[in-house]
């Protein structure tokens, strides 16, 4: 859910943080490419919930987000 990470500037960059871990589980190792993408797709279901217009959030942000996470977690 959108309404449980907090995003802040620090110095040159952005951090994000998860602040509400109800119901979320540990993983030994990498998370699966599936598991990643729907968790993804729930992210986006969310911000379009709060955000209908797009206003805060439009799919050029979205894209650069992915884009940002692929490279991320490219390994």
């Amino acid at each position: 859910n959108l309404k449980n990470i907090v995003v802040r500037r620090e110095g040159d960059r952005f951090a994000g943080y998860i602040i509400d871990l109800d119901k979320a589980r540990l993983f030994p190792g990498e998370v699966s490419a599936y598991r990643s993408r729907r968790n993804l797709d729930r992210l986006l279901r969310s911000a379009r919930k709060l955000d209908p217009e797009r206003r805060h959030l439009p799919a050029q942000a979205w894209d650069r987000f992915l884009r940002s996470y692929q490279e991320a977690t490219a390994g």
